[in-house]
This record gives structure tokens, C-alpha cells and sequence, in this order.
């Protein structure tokens, strides 16, 4: 295990080469970056004692993700094997990653499902068939969303909407050219090129006596009251807190932000 130091906007890792070490930051703060050709769109921001790049190493592929430096940054290169050894012998840890790609596993699992459950009807059109949703009843909070800039306001009522079964999705609406989604949208945006939400971006749903909001793979990511959430970043989903959770999908500067109001059942 070896200590590097890197200077403001240094480069620690780079999105396409090989994960074959993981990074934890000693000191100082770093940013993942996805790179779009010329530009790049910041996901989230990572402080001390926090890994970057260990999924990639767990699933042995390339990063899908730059990370460079905030300020002047400390930070510890963890090899492969070590990394694995640390899995073996830190319970927390091992569970946080084998939920990721459990979760992960299920997501994939459910996308080949619903591919299946495409049937053509009378006129030779492919139709959804909708897999059944949870509706929320039990004493769990009431779960309004409202936009949370001007922007989306055509595209969620100001006065609110309420959502009533979950899991609760939210996705990019389809150009003309794509096909519909693997697994069905309960709120499709309209973006514009250069795309900013993916057509399967995130979702509220149940996880266990939790509501959470969990990202769906999505090219920029998503944002829980300033906890990002991507592949890239060490965690895909987060906790809903009482009251009202920022939303962000689409990298740290998007436009596409919502206010989730959770209140206590009547």
C-alpha cells in the first residue's frame, strides 16, 4: 500500500484504463468525472477515508470514470490482491459491495425479464407487459415529488405529484430513433441533446423497513441531498430522509433537480 500526493487538478485515475488498484483518499477532496468527448460533467465530489475505483477492480473492467484532484490530496493505492484481502477481513465493507452487485445482478436479471415480456399484438406492434408494483400502504410515509427548478416545472406540476406505488422510476423519454426502456418508466423527462439523463436514470423504491433512492446505472448519475451516487462513486443508493430530499440526476450542474417531500401517513 503506497501513499502518492497530487496537486489541484491532477489526474488520480483515468475513465478507460484497466482497474486493476483501488484509491482511498487520505486527505483532501477529489472529483469523478465523466468524460463526454471535449467536455467533461462532474458526478460527485469524494473526501478522506472514502475508495474510488473499487468497483471496477471487483468486476475487472475498465474505469468508467476519471477522478482528479480537488486541492492538494494524499492518497493510498491499494493493489488488487490487497484490496481483496481487505474484503475478506472487513465485514462492513464486504456487505456494501455484495449488495452493490447483488443489486446490480437483480437490475440485470429484471431487464432481460421485462425484454421478455415484450409480446406482439394483433397489429404486429410490440407492447409492454407491466410487471406488478408495491403500493404503498403499511404506514409508510406519503411521497410527493415536486420540481426543483424552473426548468422541469412543465414536466412535474408545481402543486406536486404524489407517488403512490413503488418502485417509483424515473427516466429520460425516448428520441424518436430509440427503443422504449428494458423496464418501465413511471416519469419520462424530455432532454435534449447532449443528453444529460439516461432513459433508465433512477428510482424510489423499498429496500427492506427503508425508502431509498437508487441510481440505475446511469451515465452521469444521480444526486441524494449532496450524496452522489454512481457506479463510479462507492455507493448506488441512499437513504430518503422525513421531509424534503434534494434530488439531482445528471451530474452536479444539472438542471433536471427535484424536491421529494416525504410526511408522515395520516
Amino acid at each position: 500500500m503506497e501513499r502518492f500526493s497530487y496537486r489541484k487538478g491532477e489526474v488520480i485515475l483515468r475513465q478507460g484504463e484497466p482497474g486493476d488498484y483501488v484509491c482511498r483518499v487520505v486527505s483532501g477532496h477529489v472529483e469523478v468525472v465523466r468524460e463526454l468527448g471535449d467536455s467533461a460533467v462532474v458526478l460527485g465530489i469524494v473526501g478522506p477515508g472514502e475508495f474510488v475505483g473499487e468497483m471496477a477492480v471487483v468486476e475487472q473492467r475498465q474505469r468508467s470514470a476519471t477522478v482528479r484532484a480537488v486541492d492538494s490530496v494524499t492518497a493510498e493505492k491499494i493493489a488488487k490482491d490487497d484490496f481483496f484481502r481487505m474484503i475478506s477481513e472487513d465485514k462492513q465493507l464486504s456487505y456494501g459491495l455484495i449488495v452493490r452487485l447483488s443489486e446490480r445482478l437483480r437490475m440485470a436479471d429484471q431487464m432481460l425479464a421485462d425484454a421478455a415480456g415484450l409480446v406482439t399484438g394483433a397489429q404486429g406492434v410490440s407492447q409492454r407487459v407491466e410487471p406488478a408494483s408495491l403500493p404503498l400502504t403499511g404506514g409508510l410515509p406519503t411521497l410527493t415529488l415536486f420540481p426543483g427548478d424552473e426548468r422541469v416545472s412543465g414536466q412535474v406540476s408545481e402543486d406536486g405529484l404524489v407517488i403512490d406505488q413503488l418502485p417509483f422510476v424515473v427516466g429520460r423519454k425516448p428520441a424518436p430513433h430509440e427503443d422504449l426502456p428494458s423496464v418501465p418508466v413511471s416519469l419520462a423527462i424530455l432532454d435534449l441533446k447532449p443528453y444529460r439523463l439516461s432513459r433508465l436514470h433512477f428510482t424510489i423504491e423499498r429496500s427492506g423497513d427503508q425508502l431509498v433512492v437508487r441510481d440505475l446505472g446511469s451515465h452521469l448519475g444521480t444526486q441524494l441531498n449532496g450524496v452522489a451516487l454512481h457506479e463510479a462513486m462507492s455507493r448506488d443508493r441512499e437513504p430518503l430522509q422525513m421531509g424534503d430530499n434534494t434530488i439531482v440526476a445528471g451530474g452536479l450542474d444539472s438542471h433536471f433537480a427535484f424536491t421529494l417531500r416525504l410526511e408522515e401517513a395520516r
